[in-house]
């Protein structure tokens, strides 16, 4: 019986100093774990953080041209309307201008016609 004992004690001592073992192994294997989870994490943190600086300037960029095109849109309303009101005006001036025209032609007319007749009577008072 002895012999077993000492059998079962030795099974005993080995299986403890296999599971000691095995807790040494296991927590070396958690720690070396810990130290990869630990740098991705702090990988994945840093990358998170220069991806918020860069949607912040990505957004701000984004604002400007927004506001830029805001600012040429309602310029290039402003031209038009601009733009519009100067064909009025031009229109305006040249039928302007064709009425003077017209009317310069009619004075040419009169004045051709009150030269004749001023010749006429120069002549018919020259004949008497």
């Amino acid at each position: 019986m002895k012999a077993k004992i000492s059998a079962l004690t030795v099974i005993s001592d080995d299986l403890q100093q296999i599971i000691a073992d095995c807790e040494v192994e296991q927590e070396k294997r958690l720690r070396e774990l810990e130290a990869l989870y630990k740098g991705h994490f702090e990988e994945i943190s840093d990358i998170s953080k220069r991806l918020r600086v860069e949607n912040g300037e990505l957004k701000k960029r984004w604002l400007d041209g927004e506001a830029k095109a805001s600012s040429f849109g309602q310029e290039n309303s402003f031209l038009r309307r601009e733009n519009d009101m100067m064909r009025q005006d031009l229109d305006k001036l040249k039928r302007n201008l064709e009425k003077k025209d017209r009317e310069v032609s009619e004075l040419k007319v009169e004045v051709t016609a009150q030269q004749l007749e001023n010749q006429k009577i120069s002549q018919s008072s020259n004949a008497k």
